[in-house]
């Protein structure tokens, strides 16, 4: 008996992982973007010697669907350390895991932005959660990470300085609304394993994944126009006949389309020289400022940059929001921007929720007999909900 055709739309990390799972199970899918690379988010550009990401992201290799489906070996990482350096009061403090690195013992008993039970919270809180099932974190009573951090008793002067600037640059929104549960997931991942990022950039996920695919169709470049119920019709006037369609990309453009996105801009700034070790991620605490944090990048010459990451609202244009980051990371940092390598405007950067799951429920998945709907929108806002929700989205053909 044949297989039924199944087209996916959307070449981004859940479309992947729908076809590898497919695959699987001897279907040859056809993948459909209107991008010309594969990878939806993880978008990687490489200017004048220098990788950069659209927008600054990581890897989590603590991530189980990530310890399933990639091979991390491959991908060649480079690991941040496990802490931060907060620049506060006009100068840089360091807050970070000493049981994981030696050399964060004396600057973090040092750090002046929280007291000694802070730390000591800290620590617990790593335990408790190393201790913790994802499953058992998703199953409590949802509030905003910043009611939750209340709850458990940290000081207003750690929550300011390490938490809200930290857990902005995730969630890519300053109020840490985002549900107790995410910031547990993630806070759980960033103890049981490292933040990386592969040397070639984070498309690197998105092209090994890619690779694996045997008997997958891409059609890249080419927009959907229109879809219905047994095809969907690309902006080259081509018509796909589907018996099952999977959705793994939101249409922005759509109107009726009701998720919320949280937004950000990523700059890329030349420099004079590197003012933190590149493997250090620099925090804004001032509670002032456009920049939210940042970390310094090398060229294929040896020549430094940086990333910056805004995440507060500009009323200006991007070249002037440019001009403003160039003035505040001199005045403030200083660090020298010689030059603009690169700007992200990224108005979808992260599905907004007012609560999370760990996995996606199937029956918000089943839009039709014909039409399966999966991402990361529908659970948690994560590379592993994305993968998790793609492999489920093929287990429903």
């Amino acid at each position: 008996m044949a297989k039924e055709k199944v087209v996916i739309i959307g070449a981004g990390v859940s479309g992947l992982i729908c076809a590898l799972e497919l695959e699987k199970r001897g279907f040859a899918p056809v993948i459909v973007d209107e991008q010309n690379e594969v990878g939806g988010r993880l978008q990687t550009e490489h200017i004048d010697g220098f990788t950069l990401d659209r927008g600054f992201q990581v890897l989590l290799t603590a991530y189980p669907a990530v310890k399933n489906y990639l091979d991390l070996n491959k991908l060649n990482l480079q690991y941040f350390k496990p802490g931060a350096a907060v620049f506060k009061d006009n100068r840089f403090s360091v807050l970070g895991d000493p049981l994981r690195d030696s050399s964060f013992l004396l600057p973090t008993l040092r750090f002046p932005h929280g007291n000694l039970m802070d730390k000591i919270k800290i620590w617990r809180l790593s335990n408790e959660l190393k201790s913790q099932s994802l499953e058992r974190i998703f199953q409590k009573p949802s509030k905003t990470t910043l009611e939750y951090l209340k709850a458990r008793g940290f000081s207003s002067n750690i929550i300011d300085s390490f938490f809200k600037p930290f857990y902005a640059g995730i969630f890519l929104e300053e109020d840490l609304a985002t549900s107790s549960r995410m910031f547990e997931f993630v806070f759980k991942m960033f103890a049981e394993g490292y933040a990386s990022l592969p040397s070639g950039g984070i498309q690197e996920v998105a092209l090994q994944l890619k690779s694996n695919l045997t008997k997958t169709t891409f059609m890249l470049g080419q927009k959907v126009t229109s879809i219905g119920e047994e095809r969907v019709v690309l902006s080259n006037g081509e018509e796909l006949d589907f018996d099952k369609l999977v959705l793994a990309s939101y249409r922005q453009d759509d109107p009726s389309e009701q998720q919320k996105w949280n937004a950000c801009f990523n700059f890329y700034f030349e420099t004079e020289d590197i003012k933190l070790h590149p493997a250090l991620i620099g925090l804004n605490a001032n509670g002032k400022g456009y920049i939210n944090n940042f970390s310094f990048i090398q060229n294929d010459s040896g020549k430094s940059g940086i990333s910056v990451t805004v995440v507060k609202a500009f009323e200006g244009s991007p070249e002037a929001l440019a001009a403003t980051l160039e003035e505040e990371l001199w005045t403030i940092y200083g660090i020298n921007a010689k030059r603009l390598i690169q700007y992200y405007q990224i108005p979808y950067a992260l599905p907004k929720h007012e609560t999370c799951t760990y996995e996606v429920d199937e029956e918000s998945m089943v839009l039709s007999p014909k039409k399966i709907v999966c991402g990361d929108a529908l659970s948690n806002s994560s590379l592993n909900a994305a993968m998790l929700s793609g492999a489920k989205a093929a287990s429903l053909i």
